[in-house]
């Protein structure tokens, strides 16, 4: 039985402040893509991007066009367009970018 149920409230709002304030504070991991395949470097680039990583843009963009040098496909400006519309629609390019 309980004896205190204001003490028992308090230490659930404290234990929630607590989890909360620790997950506001995680941060993403920013690595850039270390797939040999691009198709699955580019989904990594998007899944960093969105995680909050969008000034690490340039140096994700550069791991790709390091892994389509080692994969070299006719097919392969037709996937970095599709990126880059679909950064500039996330809002992570700017027009001046």
């Amino acid at each position: 039985m309980i004896k205190s149920p204001k003490l028992l409230l308090s230490g659930l709002v404290v234990f929630w402040a607590l989890t909360l304030s620790a997950c506001a504070s995680t941060q993403p991991n920013c690595s850039g893509p270390t797939s040999k395949n691009l198709d699955t470097a580019f989904d990594q680039a998007r899944d960093s991007l969105s995680a909050g990583c969008a000034a690490h843009f340039d140096g994700h963009f550069d791991d790709l066009l390091g892994i389509a040098e080692g994969d070299p496909k006719p097919e392969n400006k037709r996937r970095f367009s599709e990126f880059l519309v679909w950064a500039s629609d996330e809002g992570i390019l700017s027009r001046r970018q």
